[in-house]
């Protein structure tokens, strides 16, 4: 259960990553 929302974490801040910095990229979301 932990590890699962670790892992929604992890993945919602590296999915936001590229967003900031080359705005909205579609092979991201």
């Amino acid at each position: 259960m932990f590890l699962a929302v670790f892992i929604v974490c992890l993945a919602f801040a590296v999915n936001s990553l590229p967003v900031e910095n080359k705005g909205a990229n579609p092979e991201w979301l």
